[in-house]
């Protein structure tokens, strides 16, 4: 007998393959790209908090301004920037009128395809995390980009032939020239270490397990390496132990619930892999300093970013 939907799984996060299509694309190569004008217009330049399953996001803002909401953190931006959203990210926009640029949708699946053995580390590097890349002291680049994307925009909009080759060859260009940008906010010109590669690693695969409840034990011997081993690379590149590092993923994602979805408490323990949710709301408690339910009451003005928890 197949098991019933659960009613309290539907009301999480609104996830989107575009902003307001539910809808799944079945194909593996899955590219997109379109002004921010498209959808945000309509809308008056106000999209609402959501996020997508499997899918990079790269919002170009080549002229105007826009407060973006990615998780947690408000970030107010002017000028020309661009936001590099991971899979799973809760984000949401408000553009100043008539801001220009581009919004590039990306499945994970074609990133992982155009990753060989010389692009890899790079790629890793522009959707490890949330980034968000300025273009005020790089008008050069900024040049380069638009150049690209919008090359890259008629090749989408064309019926020419090759025009799928053509779009994964410019799209692995601007990856590249958005990962070079992110490498060197980041830090200073420098080669890039074995710890910092395999820190990487750790943390796509805290992103994969991390509601599975994975013990430091399991991503080490995915890592290939001794728990010892990963605690000290944690420590050394993070200043972190790895069972903090899962700890801070685990709490985000109950952050993110709490906020943004009416799931109710002991809901949102069982997705995160809490058999009890009273022990739960202890752990929560003691790294946020509040209960979930506080938390929740806190932080309810969140939600009215949306106006309600839209669940198409």
């Amino acid at each position: 007998m197949s098991e019933k939907p659960n009613p309290r799984k539907s009301q999480d996060v609104p996830q989107f393959v575009l902003y307001g299509e539910a809808e799944h694309h079945d194909t593996l190569e899955f590219l997109h790209l379109e002004p921010i004008a498209t959808r945000s217009r309509s809308n008056g330049w106000f999209i609402k908090p959501h996020r997508h399953a499997r899918l990079h996001q790269l919002i170009m803002v080549f002229t105007g301004a826009v407060t973006a909401w990615v998780d947690e953190q408000e970030h107010r931006l002017e000028g020309a920037c661009c936001i590099s959203l991971p899979p799973g990210i809760v984000h949401g926009f408000r553009f100043a009128p008539d801001t220009q640029g581009m919004v590039l949708t990306v499945a994970q699946a074609m990133v992982t395809d155009l990753a060989d053995e010389r692009t890899k580390t790079y790629l890793d590097a522009l959707f490890t995390q949330p980034e968000i890349i300025s273009f005020a002291s790089n008008a050069a680049v900024l040049h380069q980009l638009r150049s690209n994307v919008q090359q890259m925009l008629e090749e989408f909009r064309s019926i020419n032939p090759g025009r799928h080759l053509l779009c994964e060859w410019l799209l692995q260009t601007v990856l590249l020239q958005l990962s070079r940008c992110v490498e060197t906010q980041r830090r200073a010109p420098e080669t890039r270490t074995r710890e910092t590669r395999h820190m990487q690693q750790f943390r796509a695969l805290i992103e994969a397990h991390f509601s599975n409840q994975w013990k430091v034990e399991d991503y080490a011997r995915e890592l290939n390496m001794p728990p010892a081993r990963l605690n000290r690379m944690c420590k050394t590149v993070l200043g972190r132990n790895a069972k903090s590092l899962l700890q801070e993923r685990l709490l985000l994602e109950a952050r993110r619930k709490l906020i943004y979805t009416r799931a109710t408490i002991e809901q949102v323990a069982f997705d995160l892999g809490y058999v009890d949710p009273a022990y739960f709301s202890r752990v929560f408690q003691q790294a946020e300093g509040v209960s979930p339910k506080v938390y929740r009451q806190q932080h309810d003005g969140m939600k009215s970013l949306d106006d309600g928890i839209d669940n198409t």
